[in-house]
């Protein structure tokens, strides 16, 4: 990565960071409606003045340590094994905190699929905090695929908040506010925005499945080395 490249990673990913916090500071209970509140999640919309299309949000909290969480979702190398609203998902590009992807989105009937090329940095907050938040990139290094509806991404942030006293435990926010573009109306697409915010409950599914089979292969090997060493030594007959 270059410096110039830098400073336009930097300049992206900043005006990303500062809209998330703008948003994230809006009441959620008088700023956001409330749409969904169960199985430990609560997911609200906003409707965004400008545009008229609604923005998304989730909170809910993971029994997965935080530094887990981070790096799914950092890297991205498993994100088709738990995002279920894509089809395909690349890294184009990472290198320090930053990372540039390409993800494209699950075909629906009729609806052209959608790309979007998205970069991201991976900020450790003053409160031990981890925040990953990322917009659009419009870059030539990083072409669309003239196939595709290109989305415009205006910021997708997941928040990871150590929870106090309980290191196991980690509060996530996750918001999404997407312009899919192409031809859906509106009203059609406000609809359905909220559904993006349960990829989080797949996330939470998908990690503490992992932490399950991590658990069972270590008590397993130490079943196993406990067996062996039960195990008489073999006489040696002269």
């Amino acid at each position: 990565m270059d410096a110039e490249q830098k400073v336009l990673f930097d300049e992206i990913t900043g005006e990303a960071a500062a809209y998330y916090k703008s948003v994230c500071a809006l009441d959620a209970t008088n700023q956001w409606e409330l749409n969904e509140d169960s199985d430990d999640i609560k997911i609200y919309v906003r409707q965004d003045p400008a545009s008229g299309l609604r923005m998304t949000r989730a909170e809910t909290t993971f029994n997965i340590r935080l530094s887990l969480i981070k790096e799914a979702l950092q890297f991205g190398s498993d994100m088709l094994e738990w995002d279920r609203s894509l089809c395909a998902y690349d890294v184009l590009q990472q290198v320090e905190n930053y990372k540039v992807s390409c993800s494209l989105s699950t075909k629906i009937t009729m609806v052209t699929q959608r790309e979007a090329i998205l970069v991201d940095k991976t900020i450790e907050m003053e409160d031990k905090s981890v925040l990953i938040v990322g917009k659009s990139i419009y870059d030539d290094s990083f072409p669309a695929d003239p196939n595709y509806v290109t989305a415009d991404v205006s910021l997708c942030a997941w928040h990871l908040i150590p929870v106090e006293n309980k290191p196991e435990e980690t509060k996530i926010i996750y918001i999404l506010h997407v312009d899919p573009k192409g031809w859906i109306p509106t009203s059609l697409f406000n609809l359905g925005v909220q559904e993006e915010a349960k990829k989080v409950q797949l996330l939470r599914k998908y990690l503490e499945d992992k932490k399950t089979q991590s658990c069972d292969q270590e008590g397993a090997a130490a079943e196993n080395k406990i067996s062996s060493s039960e195990i008489p030594p073999k006489e040696i007959v002269v």
